[in-house]
């Protein structure tokens, strides 16, 4: 009689010897790892690691872009500086529309509100633009 306990971990380790193959990513334990890299969140940020050298590649604000460097890794493709360009400037735009956005909330002043609003909109207008951009790396539009 085969016992059900060895049958799932060896068609658990039969998936995971191949998905090193397979550019999908896929969600093991609290890490998202893509062929032979790691994506793992922390205190600091999104944190990406290389299998094979077993290292650090990067520190990014964005799950998006930390995803978008695996990807663009396993594919062989090296857009680090790009994407990490992108990922500064997606952080930077993100945290000023909250600024914005908590100002507009607290603030009496007609005229400041309106200048806020404006400059809300133009932080979130940028959000939105890196992000789409981020998202080409991970879609193959770039």
């Amino acid at each position: 009689m085969i016992d059900n306990a060895s049958v799932v971990i060896e068609l658990e380790r039969l998936l995971n010897d191949n998905l090193e193959h397979v550019l999908l990513p896929h969600i093991r334990g609290n890490s998202i790892r893509i062929k032979n890299y790691i994506i793992r969140k922390s205190k600091a940020g999104w944190l990406v690691y290389s299998i094979k050298e077993n290292t650090q590649i990067a520190k990014l604000f964005s799950k998006t872009a930390a995803v978008a460097i695996a990807k663009s890794l396993a594919e062989g493709n090296n857009a680090l500086e790009e994407i990490t360009y992108y990922d500064t400037r997606l952080q930077k735009h993100y945290l000023d529309a909250m600024f914005f956005k908590y100002n507009i909330a607290h603030t009496k002043n007609k005229m400041r509100l309106r200048i806020l609003e404006t400059r809300y909109s133009i932080s979130k207008q940028e959000t939105e633009h890196v992000k789409g951009k981020l998202d080409n790396f991970i879609f193959g539009q770039a």
